[in-house]
């Protein structure tokens, strides 16, 4: 602050001895008319022309130097208001905006962010780390649950697998800097970070490079509540008795997709947010089309990793619902008609899945000739 207010008296008190300087030129370059009267005795009187030059020649002088100084000054003020600026703005972002372009002058993408609505593809992680080039190690998406692991009292020997933990992967020999170094692609890959991995558009929408996906809202909310059904299952906690007192208002997202996504229910702005401040969206219903349109639309080639799904559930103890305790509540004993909520619930993301995405979706497989 002290240093900004005395860059700021700088410029106006060079400012100031421009104008003085610009004043003496015009007195000088304009003799007052007693300098251009005649004399009594009928003579000229002459002006001292070789002072004049010298003094103007000064006068103009001093006008460079302090045009030069005044420059500086106001160069280094603007420098001081703009990092004044971003010091602010990072006090009040969600998360550290990355300071490095998206992209160098051969027009490679260099970062890459998910804005991650629960439940529409975990995977896409992978790709997004196999197309940044400073992440070194490919094929996986994050540490943990994060990247999509099942977590530890889910699976049936009570561990996390392949390739979600640090010791399935050798990379016990790393130190804790040096793994999390690995795991953000060195400050190029944000989606590891808890604070940002389920990150509204509204809160992280400073990030460059954004992706996203979506998913049928039907198959969405499936899949959303016997995921939930099952993560406290397998704590045998009684989850639906919360539901029932509460209309599934405990653990159905606060936000739809399109509000999550695009920070608006309104589904016109959300098709000019997707098309302005994206630069690619998917559909986990149709996923091998999905990686196919990523590499046409940002480049790079399709891994077999991409094409794996990194939520299976193959190592869950409980696969139906026969195999949940009968004293934990059945999501169908509380929700009697799931289509009928989400039809009544999440009519803006059937408008904008069914009448706005799926068609451009499919114009831009026709373009990029993948098969849908």
């Amino acid at each position: 602050m002290h240093r900004n207010r005395g860059s700021a008296l700088k410029v106006i008190s060079l400012l100031a001895g421009l104008g003085v300087i610009v004043f003496l030129l015009d007195q000088t370059l304009t003799p007052p008319p007693s300098s251009r009267s005649v004399s009594t005795d009928g003579t000229n009187r002459t002006v001292n022309l070789a002072g004049l030059v010298a003094t103007i020649d000064f006068l103009q002088n001093e006008l460079v130097l302090k045009q030069k100084a005044l420059d500086k000054a106001t160069k280094e003020l603007e420098n001081m208001r703009g990092k004044s600026k971003t010091q602010s703005n990072k006090q009040v972002a969600v998360a550290d905006t990355p300071e490095e372009d998206s992209e160098d002058d051969d027009g490679e993408i260099r970062t890459l962010y998910f804005v991650h609505y629960q439940k529409v593809g975990s995977s896409l992680l992978t790709l997004l780390r196999n197309r940044i080039p400073s992440c070194t190690l490919k094929d996986w998406t994050c540490f943990g649950t994060h990247g999509g692991g099942v977590d530890a009292f889910m699976a049936k020997d009570g561990k996390d697998h392949f390739p979600f933990t640090v010791k399935s992967m050798n990379l016990t020999h790393l130190t804790r800097n040096e793994r999390i170094e690995l795991e953000n692609c060195n400050g190029k890959f944000h989606n590891c970070q808890e604070r940002v991995f389920h990150c509204s558009y509204k809160k992280c929408k400073h990030y460059k490079n954004k992706v996203t996906m979506f998913r049928n809202p039907h198959k969405w909310f499936n899949s959303y509540l016997d995921f939930v059904w099952l993560y406290f299952a397998a704590q045998k906690k009684p989850l639906m008795r919360m539901y029932g007192n509460r209309s599934l208002g405990i653990y159905t997202p606060k936000q739809q997709q399109i509000d999550f996504t695009t920070g608006t229910k309104n589904v016109t702005r959300a098709m000019e947010v997707l098309r302005d401040d994206y630069v690619f969206w998917g559909i986990t219903d149709h996923w091998s089309t999905t990686v196919c349109l990523f590499h046409c639309e940002l480049g790079g080639e399709t891994r077999p990793s991409e094409l794996a799904n990194t939520r299976s559930l193959d190592k869950h103890p409980f696969k139906t619902a026969e195999d949940i305790p009968k004293n934990i509540t059945r999501p169908d004993q509380v929700l009697k008609n799931r289509t009928d909520w989400v039809e009544k619930h999440l009519k803006n993301d059937l408008d904008l899945f069914h009448n706005h995405l799926m068609p451009q979706f499919k114009a831009r497989a026709k373009r990029c000739k993948c098969k849908l």
